[in-house]
């Protein structure tokens, strides 16, 4: 159950950097690094896009093998089920 978690996490963050990287180059929050006239703003939001949506459908389709070798029995308690 935590791989699950830890993959979608790992995606998220990735996601929101590259997101974050984009609003501050592409001028939309003003930055010493941001470009006044940046023409791949377009391109850079759809590499953002198609990079979630690969991951997404990556994770998806190894989303079986990424199952714990123990389940847990409560969310409150870290004990596996098999004790």
């Amino acid at each position: 159950m935590l791989k699950h978690w830890n993959m979608l996490l790992i995606i998220l963050t990735y996601s929101l950097v590259i997101f974050g990287t984009f609003l501050t180059r592409s001028g939309v929050l003003s930055s010493v690094h941001a470009s006044p006239r940046a023409l791949s703003g377009r391109r850079f939001f759809a590499f953002i896009g198609l990079t979630l949506v690969t991951s997404i459908a990556l994770l998806l389709r190894r989303w079986p093998e990424l199952r714990g070798e123990t389940e847990m029995k409560s969310m409150l308690s870290r004990r596996p089920s098999s004790c």
